[in-house]
């Protein structure tokens, strides 16, 4: 998109029901005119049947959620009056899978894949990598059996089994860990990097407990 304004529509090809959306990066600023997420049943835009503003986190995610729509065509409008050229990342539109709370005392890790190296005179040589996020998460209560807080479904033990297996830690997923401060803390992009799923059972077997770990991709 040029002019610092546009649109991108998206064809589902059937209905379907959506919940977040989000465009990961971005160059649009605090100082946009028109971010709008808007749907409809045909590809025509003139009174769409749906739409609703988005928020731009940090200046660096876009995005709106709890939509809970079903529509087949959707459109992201953009009219930013501080940029000539809009630049977007990967853009995610679908369902969420709304995981338990995490164990607060997490460790938040920032990393840097910048390498150097010394010459036997003790002269140095770098090479300047990108930096990323990466944790591990503990959840340390998950039930069997469906649980609803503010609203929203908690994900059971048979819904991350599920995701998981879909998943298998190959495909990037867009991660949220404190979803109502989303400007302190921006959603990541990244993987799920391990290969074993592992649920521990508490000692009357009520519950479970899992570690997730998950490394920043660009």
């Amino acid at each position: 998109m040029t002019s610092g304004s546009g649109s991108v529509v998206i064809d589902l090809l059937s209905a379907q029901q959506i919940t977040d959306f989000m465009i990961p990066s971005t160059n649009i600023t605090s100082g946009f005119t028109t971010l709008k997420l808007e749907a409809n049943t045909t590809n025509s835009w003139a009174s769409p049947a749906y739409s609703v503003d988005l928020e731009l986190y940090n200046n660096t995610y876009i995005g709106a959620k709890d939509i809970n729509q079903s529509y087949r065509y959707w459109r992201f409008v953009v009219n930013d009056t501080n940029i000539t050229t809009v630049n977007l990342g990967y853009c995610y539109i679908g369902d969420r899978l709304q995981l338990p709370g995490i164990d607060p005392s997490i460790s938040l890790s920032y990393n840097t894949q910048t390498s150097t190296s010394f010459s036997v005179s003790q002269q140095v040589y770098s090479d300047t990598g990108v930096d990323y996020f990466s944790s591990e998460f503990e959840f340390p209560l998950i039930t069997e059996y469906p649980v609803v807080i503010d609203g929203k479904q908690i994900a059971t033990r048979e819904d991350i089994l599920e995701f998981w297996y879909f998943n298998k830690g190959a495909t990037p997923i867009i991660i949220v860990i404190w979803d109502n401060n989303r400007d302190r803390f921006p959603p990541v992009f990244g993987l799920i990097t391990q290969n074993q799923l592992e649920f521990s059972t508490d000692s009357t077997q009520a519950h479970y407990s899992m570690n997730l770990n998950f490394v920043e991709t660009k």
